[in-house]
């Protein structure tokens, strides 16, 4: 999520031909600062794709690197050698501000004052979703990306998401039970590209429990909250996938040699 360039729409839309035809995939998820070779494959896919379309966007930045509050999930093929996608949960500490503050702060400097309210209560943010040119079409940037961050969410205890959503992923959001935050920007929304398009701000308050969310969604990441590490045969896009979710519910295994990323979930 976390989108702040007018081109991001229709590149979507470019995106939508899918390159490949994948038959299973393995999605995981680490603590930035534990594991530094996948934080920066994953900020290296990230960038190329912003680079393919001439887009900048504030979750982009590669300082998330080096905090400690950072978690991501990154999708990727089953012998760890190809990058699909991935997202980020970025925990607010009032230390450093979250992507959301950066983008839109001048817009909407109501989003700090939201952000500073919500002290007593863990939250974080769905930022730096992306997915590679490869599985445009698939789902791999959206679906699989926000389900699992979602369910990382839970794991490691956050209690509340915020987001910044374009018009095409708060579509996706709204699944999540992702509400507009009214009282941030113009109800909820902030106009760029001239006004040609619409960021949404956006707020789950009830990460636990998932209040509004799609039933089957929500029932997939209270499976993976219980059983973080299973195999699931999904219907993809394109025809089925079998999906190794690799999950962690100990805040992200120490994983500084990528060890992880070479275990086989089969065994």
């Amino acid at each position: 999520m976390s989108t702040s360039n007018p081109s991001f729409e229709g590149t979507h839309k470019y995106l939508s031909l899918s390159r490949v035809e994948l038959k299973e995939l393995r999605i995981r998820s680490f603590r930035a600062v534990n594991d530094p070779l996948s934080a920066k494959a994953y900020a290296k896919g990230h960038l190329d794709v912003l680079n393919n379309f001439g887009l900048n966007l504030s979750s982009a930045n590669e300082d998330w690197q080096t905090r400690d509050g950072v978690f991501a999930v990154l999708i990727e093929s089953c012998d760890g050698q190809t990058i699909y996608g991935g997202a980020r949960i970025e925990l607010f500490t009032g230390l450093d501000h979250l992507p959301i503050e950066t983008a839109i702060s001048e817009e909407a400097p109501e989003i700090s004052r939201f952000l500073k309210s919500r002290k007593g209560r863990r939250i974080g943010e769905i930022c730096g979703l992306w997915n590679s040119l490869q599985v445009a079409g698939l789902g791999i940037g959206s679906t699989y990306s926000i389900r699992c961050a979602i369910a990382l969410a839970g794991l490691i205890g956050v209690e509340e998401l915020v987001a910044l959503c374009s018009p095409y992923t708060y579509r996706i959001a709204n699944e999540y039970g992702f509400t507009l935050l009214t009282q941030v920007g113009i109800q909820g929304a902030i106009p760029y590209a001239g006004a040609n398009e619409i960021a949404h701000i956006t707020f789950q308050g009830d990460v636990r429990n998932l209040s509004g969310a799609k039933i089957s969604e929500k029932m997939i990441i209270e499976s993976l909250r219980k059983e973080p590490r299973q195999i699931r045969n999904e219907e993809g896009r394109k025809g089925p996938i079998e999906v190794h979710y690799f999950l962690s519910n100990h805040e992200c295994d120490h994983t500084s040699d990528g060890a992880a990323k070479r275990q086989d979930l089969a065994q």
